[in-house]
């Protein structure tokens, strides 16, 4: 495997190798990201990894500080899983210092958008510059982002580039609980309880698809979320393509949303069923 630290040196590496398939990461790879450069490797001649704790996304500098770094092991495990090249550039490699940058979409409204504002501009701006770089036929991300799925999308859509989005569901705990790196920053009894969030998120989803109003399922989550000593940011019923809220949900749609337990913030969507 081919482990690249510069542009020059990823476009060396690239150069006629068929289809070609890329998952941008942030590290700390954990078996949501494996599944998706499993995916990769298995519909593409050669599988790109990138491992860029991108500054320009956090909007809170400990939140960037705190964000695990496991180099090795992120390169041991994505050799494991399939992948032929990784990058893990400096943040000096990508960002020229001028200010440039690329704006997101209207999927960024709300949720995530309001509890994180500029979050989505620093994705986009960063994973456009992967895109016009490595110009991949196929691009991997997670649906536990929900709305950065969206969003990247929409970039897609509006910057032309000749890319396949493929969204890989998300990979869980057996407790239930959505793999994620900030997991790690959890203590044993959060852990634990955190697994509630998915489940009381499945029995909301479930009561919307059988008629609930959607105000009243909501109301209900986040009285038993709280109960259980989460502290609710948002949930919502969304249109995944759009992350428009509805206040009449049905089979397409989402349940989305957004908790803090023991200072880790957690987020997760479930579909309606």
């Amino acid at each position: 495997m081919i482990i690249a630290r510069t542009l020059a040196e990823v476009r060396q590496a690239i150069q006629g190798k068929g289809a070609a398939g890329l998952v941008p990461t942030m590290g700390a790879l954990h078996e949501g990201h494996i599944s998706l450069i499993s995916a990769s490797a298995q519909e593409c001649d050669f599988t790109s990894v990138t491992v860029f704790v991108n500054p320009t996304q956090f909007g809170d500098n400990s939140d960037f500080d705190l964000y695990p770094r496991t180099e090795a092991e992120d390169f041991e495990k994505a050799e494991k899983a399939g992948a032929q090249l990784v990058f893990a550039p400096s943040a000096a490699e990508m960002y020229s210092g001028t200010g440039v940058s690329v704006r997101a979409g209207s999927a960024a409204n709300g949720l995530e958008g309001a509890s994180r504002p500029g979050h989505f501009d620093g994705v986009v701006s960063i994973v456009a510059k992967l895109f016009t770089l490595f110009y991949p036929d196929r691009a991997y991300f997670g649906l536990k982002d929900l709305q950065q799925c969206a969003v990247i999308q929409q970039l897609i859509d509006e910057q032309l580039f000749p890319i396949e989005l493929r969204l890989i569901e998300t990979l869980r705990e057996y407790s239930g609980l959505a793999l994620s790196s900030r997991n790690e920053r959890l203590s044993p009894t959060d852990k634990a309880q955190a697994s509630k969030l998915y489940h009381e998120m499945m029995e909301a989803a479930s009561a919307a698809a059988g008629g609930q109003p959607a105000g009243q399922a909501l109301n209900r989550l986040n009285a038993r979320l709280e109960t259980a000593g989460f502290q609710v940011e948002y949930t919502a019923f969304v249109d995944p393509k759009t992350m428009a809220t509805t206040e009449t949900p049905h089979r397409l749609s989402r349940l989305a949303a957004a908790v803090q337990l023991g200072g880790v913030r957690l987020i997760d969507n479930v579909p309606v069923i």
